[in-house]
């Protein structure tokens, strides 16, 4: 009869186990925010940001954006400045996302079509003179976006 009584103690305390057990492992753990941006995404945009805000060449082809006495150094200066950009952003794509870039001279521009992902950007205003002495202001924003 004693041996019961131990056998009964001990399935309890087995079962409150197994069901402590069962709740620890059952529980989530952390709860990931979705709208976080991704590392490799953070990455690539802390790149083109550093490179736009240190590279002298790049920081005056933006500086001279659409500057020019005419239509066609107009052009020039938008080309280049554009494929520039695109350039350094290319370099450090990160796979299964695209980009897409602008330099704008008011804060209020937009380049995407409507996707149905995230989209993550990142912008930085250069200021400086033209190299006809004319002080400007450029926003450049980067956009990055997860393939279909």
């Amino acid at each position: 009869m004693v041996k019961r009584g131990y056998i009964r103690t001990l399935e309890a305390v087995i079962a409150i186990i197994l069901i402590l057990f069962a709740t620890y492992t059952l529980t989530p753990r952390d709860i990931i925010n979705p709208r976080e941006t991704p590392y490799v995404i953070e990455s690539a945009q802390d790149y083109v940001i550093t490179e736009v805000m240190n590279n002298k060449d790049l920081r005056e082809q933006i500086i001279n954006y659409d500057i020019g006495s005419d239509e066609a150094e107009r052009q020039a200066s938008i080309l280049a400045a554009n494929s520039s950009l695109q350039e350094i952003v290319t370099n450090r794509l990160p796979p299964g996302y695209e980009f897409s870039t602008a330099i704008c001279t008011t804060p209020t521009c937009v380049s995407l079509p409507s996707l149905a992902t995230s989209v993550y950007t990142k912008d930085v205003i250069i200021a400086g003179e033209t190299s006809q002495g004319k002080p400007v202001l450029r926003l450049v924003r980067v956009w990055f976006w997860r393939t279909s």
